[in-house]
């Protein structure tokens, strides 16, 4: 005699929006969904539709986790419980760098902040005229250590017209230096880069970038040779 075999009921139901980070909702997001074995959905075209609004049914009790995919957003994952409405996903857009090669030659892409500690400027259009060593960084050693140099560039070169910007991303807590840094705001993705990062195609700290006196980038990711290249960008 075989034992009654009872099965869980598949009655439970996740719905929700998703959007972008100004609410915009995000039509075709594509929508992945695991847990228990109950719970494994390998269906395809599980997609927000039109409002950005999903509807997941035919789930056991429990808890889930759901990833959501949009190619040009950032994939987001979601753990919750099985029955849960309402429920509200925010994507963000996929960081798009450019390449720092590409930039050599033009325009140097212009950084607004609040204050340039150092100097007077509020934004690189401001130092048309001078030589700008514009150094990415963070709280980490290399950028600690990194620090030092530029600062005795700055007391070596400034009389000639070097001005020497330092940046990081952070709000608060800048890295400890020997000379005043710029923050820009973080990005809207936590841990994320900051438009000023993205602008340079920065990826990693430190990052060295010389601008001359017309406001060309004329060196991206400049390491070697750094004292030699400012000597020849100062000559009048």
């Amino acid at each position: 005699m075989l034992n009654d075999v009872r099965l869980p009921r598949a009655d439970q139901t996740i719905a929700g929006v998703v959007t972008d980070p100004n609410g915009k909702p995000l039509a075709n997001v594509h929508l992945w969904i695991w847990g228990d074995e109950q719970n494994m959905m390998n269906r395809e075209n599980i997609r927000t539709d039109s409002e950005g609004r999903f509807r997941l049914t035919g789930l056991v009790k429990g808890r889930v986790q759901i990833q959501f995919n949009h190619d040009d957003y950032d994939f987001q994952s979601l753990s919750t419980d099985t029955s849960a409405n309402d429920v509200k996903v925010v994507m963000f857009l996929r960081l798009k760098f450019a390449p720092a090669s590409v930039l050599v030659g033009q325009p140097a892409p212009d950084i607004t902040v609040k204050r340039w500690e150092g100097a007077s400027a509020r934004s690189l259009k401001d130092l048309h005229g001078k030589v700008v060593l514009l150094a990415f960084l963070s709280n980490t050693k290399p950028s600690v250590r990194m620090g030092e140099r530029l600062k005795a560039l700055q007391d070596k070169y400034a009389a000639r017209g070097l001005v020497v910007l330092p940046l990081c991303e952070r709000a608060t807590a800048p890295p400890p230096l020997p000379l005043p840094v710029a923050c820009v705001p973080p990005g809207v993705v936590p841990d994320g880069y900051s438009a000023a990062f993205m602008a340079y195609g920065v990826r990693a700290t430190p990052t060295l970038f010389l601008i001359d006196k017309r406001g060309v980038l004329r060196y991206a990711d400049v390491d070697e040779d750094l004292e030699k290249k400012i000597e020849e960008m100062l000559k009048p």
